[in-house]
Order: structure tokens, then C-alpha cells, then sequence
């Protein structure tokens, strides 16, 4: 499983979950068209703690590793935690926003962006959620004039 699969698979849990999330870090960079290497998945997760059971259950050993006291001691430090899928070796870093107008507007600012080539059947219009800029969105494809977030990425 590569970054873009398990992105496709936790996003898809954490909607699934009604928990709000945005990809952040390469991942993020790249539905903006800034292309880094990655080898993780970075997230801002507005997680609860009514929410760590089923978090915990929807991604279960021997595939996933997941340590609910991490979870928890994130959410009371607003730091963050790891999701790891055991046989890829692919990590989730999750990150959990401290409350602030700043992170507040972040949520507000968040756009449903196409994962390229990628569909499922819980989600019709795609799942990479990105931090939009503050600004606007810049141009990322002169000739069809699309903005980053009608642009596929990855």
C-alpha cells in the first residue's frame, strides 16, 4: 500500500466516523501542485474522545498498529499520534489541532480536492482534503486555467 491508498483508506474512515480532517505536509503540498517525495501521510484531525473506540476499532491488528493511550495523550496535549499499516510499513501521523480562531478558520478553509484515478463507493467526488490557501487558489495548469483544487493530484 502506498501514501496515496492509505490516504484514500483512513480518509475514508475518519468520514466515515464524522471526524473533520485535512491532509497537511508533501501530501498537502502536492494538491497545490509543490511535488515532494513522502513516504507518510501528515493529517489534522479534529478527533474526540468520543470518537477513540471506533478509531481504534476501524483499524485493527495484525494489518494496523494503533496505540489508543497515544491517541489519548494526544488529545489532552494537542499533539499528535501514528497509525501505521503493518505489512506496507506506511505511516498516518495524526495531528491534533490545539482550539483557536487560527485552527477554526483552517477547518473553514478546507476543500474537497479529486485524488487522481482513485474512486470509492462512499465517496463520489473524491477524498484528498487539503488546507486551502487563505488567498485564493493559485493557477496550476495555465491552459485549462484549473485551480489547484480541480486539479487530481497524485
Amino acid at each position: 500500500m502506498g501514501p496515496r491508498d492509505l490516504l484514500r483508506l483512513v480518509s475514508g474512515e475518519l468520514t466515515t466516523l464524522g471526524i473533520r480532517h485535512f491532509v497537511t505536509g508533501s501530501m498537502g503540498s502536492m494538491a497545490y501542485g509543490e511535488y515532494r517525495s513522502t513516504i507518510d501521510v501528515d493529517l489534522v484531525a479534529d478527533l474526540r474522545a468520543p470518537h477513540l473506540k471506533a478509531l481504534a476499532a476501524a483499524f485493527q491488528e495484525p494489518d494496523f498498529y494503533l496505540s489508543e493511550s497515544a491517541m489519548r495523550e494526544a488529545l489532552s496535549a494537542f499533539g499528535q499520534f501514528n497509525l501505521i499499516h503493518v505489512p506496507s510499513a506506511m505511516k498516518v501521523d495524526f495531528m491534533i489541532p490545539e482550539p483557536s480562531k487560527f485552527n477554526a478558520s483552517r477547518f473553514e478553509r478546507v476543500r474537497q480536492v479529486p485524488l487522481a484515478g482513485i474512486a470509492d463507493e462512499r465517496h463520489d467526488a473524491g477524498l484528498g482534503i487539503v488546507d486551502a490557501p487563505r488567498h485564493g487558489q493559485r493557477r496550476v495548469d495555465g491552459q485549462s486555467g484549473r485551480t489547484a483544487a480541480e486539479q487530481p493530484f497524485l
